[in-house]
């Protein structure tokens, strides 16, 4: 069972909370937007939800990919503060939503609370990362530490090589690093080239030397 499932269900005894409720957001909807009142943490069931602010601009900025197991929402429930972003599924999406009391209770949990302070962990030095890598590394080192990061919760194969879990379009890979699509066809190949990827058409599988050079790699 997955990890963070696994802890909602042992800080409830075993069984989903009587309170809690599953949700369907079918593709291309929005979950919740800017401005809406943060009522819900959820946890992502099956499928994946895209994060994103859109600038004053109108430029669409993606701060991360929630996957299955993920918390989804909890930094502005417990803030008490309004949606600061959108969440939008790509493809179906299930979750499990958690009103504000019933999550805060849960909270209380060790094994619940050490699993959300995993994650606000996670999230942060991700989003300092992609910061610092964003303002001063090329698009090849910039993906290269993207695709290191959401490797993080695949898992190995048997030669050490780390199939992604999800299989992610150039388009979005742009919009989470800030590059063009086409720089970032030409990165993959870059990466390709030096034998620190595989590639099958959306399937990324990144072999061991990047794995290992993690956040480190310079490409």
């Amino acid at each position: 069972m997955s990890h963070n499932v696994a802890a909602v269900l042992e800080a409830s005894g075993g069984a989903r909370p009587a309170s809690a409720r599953e949700q369907r957001v079918r593709q291309g909807q929005l979950l919740y937007r800017p401005g809406t009142p943060a009522e819900h943490a959820y946890v992502v069931l099956e499928g994946r939800m895209r994060v994103f602010a859109i600038s004053e601009g109108g430029r669409e900025v993606v701060f991360w990919h929630a996957q299955a197991d993920d918390f989804l929402g909890v930094a502005d429930l417990l803030a008490g503060a309004q949606r600061t972003s959108f969440a939008e599924a790509k493809g179906d999406v299930r979750l499990l939503a958690l009103s504000r009391s019933t999550f805060l209770q849960l909270f209380g949990h060790p094994t619940v609370s050490a699993a959300v302070c995993l994650h606000l962990s996670q999230r942060l030095r991700r989003a300092r990362s992609a910061i610092l890598t964003i303002a001063t590394a090329p698009v090849a080192t910039r993906l290269a530490h993207l695709l290191v990061v959401l490797s993080d919760g695949s898992s190995p194969r048997a030669d050490g090589s780390w199939p992604l879990d999800a299989s992610y379009s150039r388009q979005e890979l742009s919009e989470m690093i800030g590059a063009s699509r086409q720089s970032v066809s030409e990165a993959l190949g870059v990466l390709r080239d030096r034998g620190w990827i595989e590639l099958r058409g959306r399937q990324v599988t990144l072999m061991p030397e990047l794995r290992s050079a993690g956040r480190d790699i310079d490409a």
